[in-house]
């Protein structure tokens, strides 16, 4: 049996059509038969063809007589049951004997029914990102599973695939585990991202002070900076008699060790990935201001002066300009992709629908 019985009869379909078609004095090809068929409305049918729109462009006809004419001259299949003309679209109704063939397929198949073979093509999936100073919950884990499921599907289907996991380690949550590991307790005597969220939990307590929310504020800019000596950046009150390369490596080894353990989790699922990314790695390897002058040096973004949009924000109303922030930023900061206009285009709608 074939791997796939409703391509099967999809291909059987489009044979059928491209006979009719001849008959009628239509020189159309296979392909574009195949081309021509989509999944009906379920009241329709199971599968419908717009062939009559394609013929009638070079024939100059009417499509809702070429799809009549189609109809009559289609030969029968045991696997049809009917085929059917609304307006200008060909539907098919399958027959019952086809749905006892599916079924028959997929118990033999068992749990390769339904794959496909490789199609070259790559899709890269990013899930679930999970802070790494903390264990999964239960939201971690909905997404962690389904970005898993979607992982999977893609690539039964001939996909290939590959599951990346983006690690934010630069985030004001780690900066927070940062200050509790130099200030707090360092001796982690349980699962790494067990003992990193209940001290986490500890800090959240005490970020009020304003003292501690200055001190991992620093945290956050010293580990974007990676070593603020090198950079010869100014030394706050808490970096005073400390490198900040330590304090990064610090964060580095912190987020490694929760990862580790959020990954015994996810190894216990049977949740595997392709690749991690860590945030930090792309921001002190400044990748994305490499990419940005790549991309402007080949004339394919735009930028617009900040001073400029400053001051139209400037003469804004204190409502307007509240609301139109977060769009200035993305102005002044980000690229503005010099692209032509798309054109529209309307595209013939599915089976019994007007054109």
């Amino acid at each position: 049996m074939t791997a796939d019985p409703y391509q099967q009869v999809r291909e059987e379909i489009a044979k059928r059509l491209e006979e009719a078609c001849r008959f009628s004095g239509y020189a159309i090809h296979l392909t574009d038969v195949l081309r021509s068929l989509e999944d009906a409305k379920p009241e329709f049918g199971e599968i419908a063809s717009t062939i009559a729109f394609t013929i009638a462009k070079s024939a100059r006809r009417n499509p809702k007589e070429i799809a009549l004419e189609l109809a009559k001259r289609f030969p029968e299949h045991r696997f049809i049951e009917r085929c059917e003309v609304l307006g200008p679209y060909l539907n098919f109704r399958l027959s019952t004997e086809f749905l006892k063939y599916a079924i028959d397929s997929a118990v033999d198949q068992n749990r390769t029914y339904g794959s496909r073979e490789p199609n070259g093509k790559h899709v890269y999936v990013e899930f679930p990102s999970v802070n790494p100073n903390k264990p999964w919950h239960i939201g971690h884990l909905r997404n962690a599973l389904l970005g898993d499921s979607v992982a999977r599907l893609l690539a039964f289907t001939g996909f290939d695939v590959k599951r990346l996991d983006y690690i934010d380690d630069l985030g004001l949550q780690v900066a927070q585990s940062v200050w509790g590991y130099l200030n707090m307790s360092n001796k982690i005597d349980m699962k790494a991202d067990q003992w990193l969220g209940r001290q986490y939990v500890e800090v959240a307590k005490r970020i009020a002070d304003p003292e501690v929310e200055k001190q991992v504020r620093e945290i956050v800019e010293i580990m974007e900076k990676g070593d603020p000596l090198s950079a010869g950046a100014e030394r706050g009150p808490f970096t005073e008699g400390k490198v900040g390369g330590e304090i990064s490596a610090t964060a580095r080894k912190l987020c490694s060790q929760c990862v580790t353990a959020q990954y015994e989790t996810a190894f216990r699922l049977g949740i595997y990935h392709d690749l991690l990314i860590w945030e930090s790695d792309l921001v002190q390897a400044r990748l994305l201001e490499r990419a940005m002058e790549k991309a402007k040096a080949l004339g394919a973004v735009q930028m617009r002066p900040r001073a400029r949009t400053r001051a139209a924000l400037s003469q804004s109303s204190p409502g307007a300009r509240s609301s139109r922030r977060w769009k200035a930023r993305t102005r002044c900061c980000c690229a503005r992709t010099a692209l032509p206009p798309m054109r529209q285009k309307t595209w013939p709608s599915r089976s019994g629908s007007s054109a």
